[in-house]
């Protein structure tokens, strides 16, 4: 049975995955339907003549049977397989089956192989058709499928270039580098009125003492002494005094002129009349300690009663002390005059620590070396029990000027007489660690107070725009870059700015702040 089946079914036709598939889900039905048709006819023709061969010989009839009026007709056979073929053409090989032969020689004849009938062909024909759409499976959806996919795939494109959009939005930010303008100022006796410098004063103290050895004691029968400032308000003439003139405190203490002055007279500076001023040494007309006083206002005894009195006077610019009448430790006058020196130094140096710990504990003010004015205690002597030693002991105490430091750099830039018009918005700031400023000499802690008040500046400094990045942020949050950079200029004296933008599609800065951030180059 297996050989014939092998001889009815050609090889090339053995398997149903050689069925060739239709290109397309539409046209598959058609198609197989067209394919089957000749594999139809092969089995019905194939299977007639295995049913003739078969069958007993007296049921064979002559193909040349002649009919009774003479004329030819079909054999049995003939017309078995027009039937046959009609029926397999028309409702497939079973059926056509049942209509040739009757129940029992069906079953008689029906073939031993599997896939004999022409139904059963189809069947697998079909079966080997799903087999091969399973093997091609991608291939298959994707040429079937293509033409309403777009769409799809369309939508979910859509929406992941909106969801794109709006995460940029989101966290889009911003960068500026900032390189700005840095002036080398040197600045030689310029003198900066503090009534137009923003400042304020802060009151110091501080004492210290030296013990130096003695030799013995000696007897001392000594004045005060020390120095004033003489001021003439009167006129413009200059004031001539002799040596010996003497000076009043208020208490009655006298004390003289050690040299003869000349005190200028008075100027017109800023519209304001400024009294001419200098510095004289003065000592107690006796000796002893009674003497030895501290800041003291003092009047020239030859002009009481004239107009003169009230307008040339005279004012401690140190305090008045070293008189004693007793038994001291016998040290050298000179080791004592250098002792006193290194004591104001030192008392001078803790001042200015002090100034500068005021100055660090608020923001945005620098102290200035030199912008303090002290005043001097009388230094006090102490003897050892044993007389051996002296100790020097002095207090000072002080009026430190704490200025603003954008205001000293504004005001160094416009020392240079710069013709360039900067916008009234820029602060400046500068390194014044190597500025120097010095009060007149006739300058007390009260005159700080007065609006004619000035410093002489010197030394030389860095000076740059003071940047506020958070400001700087803010005046530029949701503008876009073309309007960004002048904003800045306003704010800031640049060498050169760049602005970038993330992501690089957006032409404006972020709404907020925060994502616009602000780099310094150094």
């Amino acid at each position: 049975m297996k050989k014939k089946f092998y001889d009815i079914i050609p090889k090339e036709q053995r398997s149903i995955r050689n069925i060739p598939l239709p290109t397309s889900h539409r046209q598959s039905e058609q198609q197989q339907k067209h394919d089957m048709q000749p594999l139809k006819r092969e089995a019905s023709h194939e299977y007639e003549e295995r049913v003739q061969e078969q069958a007993p010989r007296s049921h064979t009839v002559t193909h040349n049977a002649v009919s009774m009026d003479g004329v030819k007709k079909a054999s049995s056979a003939s017309r078995v397989r027009s039937r046959i073929q009609k029926a397999a053409d028309e409702d497939g090989l079973e059926e056509a089956e049942e209509r040739r032969m009757p129940a029992a020689a069906v079953r008689k004849y029906e073939p031993a192989f599997e896939y004999a009938r022409a139904s059963d062909l189809e069947d697998r024909a079909q079966e080997g058709s799903d087999e091969e759409s399973d093997e091609e499976s991608f291939e298959s959806w994707n040429r079937n499928n293509k033409g309403g996919n777009w769409k799809t795939w369309t939508a979910v494109g859509l929406a992941g270039v909106a969801a794109l959009f709006l995460l940029s939005i989101q966290f889009a930010s911003a960068t500026i580098r900032i390189n700005p303008v840095k002036h080398e100022v040197a600045v030689n006796s310029s003198r900066m009125y503090l009534n137009e410098v923003a400042h304020r004063t802060v009151d110091v103290s501080a004492e210290a003492s030296i013990t130096v050895q003695a030799k013995g004691t000696a007897k001392v029968d000594r004045r005060a002494s020390g120095t004033v400032v003489l001021y003439n308000a009167f006129n413009s003439a200059e004031q001539k005094l002799v040596a010996n003139t003497r000076l009043e405190t208020p208490e009655g203490l006298i004390f003289f002129l050690e040299n003869p002055v000349t005190i200028p007279g008075q100027k017109t500076i800023n519209g304001k009349a400024t009294p001419g001023s200098v510095e004289a040494k003065v000592v107690a007309s006796q000796s002893g300690e009674k003497y030895n006083v501290g800041l003291k206002d003092f009047k020239l005894v030859a002009y009481r009663g004239s107009d003169r009195y009230d307008k040339i006077y005279g004012r401690t610019k140190t305090s008045i002390g070293n008189g004693y009448v007793g038994e001291v430790p016998n040290v050298a006058t000179g080791e004592v005059a250098s002792t006193t020196r290194q004591l104001r130094d030192t008392l001078m140096e803790k001042l200015k620590a002090e100034a500068l710990k005021a100055a660090d504990s608020a923001k945005g003010e620098v102290f200035v070396d030199e912008a303090i004015v002290a005043v001097f205690e009388t230094t006090k002597q102490e003897i050892s029990k044993d007389g051996t030693t002296l100790t020097l002991s002095q207090k000072a105490t002080a009026k430190a000027v704490l200025f603003d430091k954008s205001a000293v750099s504004a005001f160094l830039i416009k020392s240079r007489d710069q013709e360039e018009a900067t916008s009234t918005d820029i602060v400046y700031t500068g390194n014044l660690d190597k500025l120097f400023v010095k009060f007149p000499t006739d300058t007390t802690p009260e005159d700080l107070s007065k609006e004619n008040v000035y410093v002489m500046t010197s030394g030389t400094s860095t000076i740059t725009s003071s940047i506020d990045t958070g400001r700087i942020s803010k005046a530029v949050s949701g503008l876009t870059r073309e309007q960004a950079i002048p904003a800045i200029k306003k704010l800031v004296e640049l060498e050169s700015i760049e602005v970038s933008i993330r992501p690089w599609w957006k032409s404006s800065l972020p709404a907020a702040s925060k994502r616009v951030y602000v780099e310094i180059e150094e």
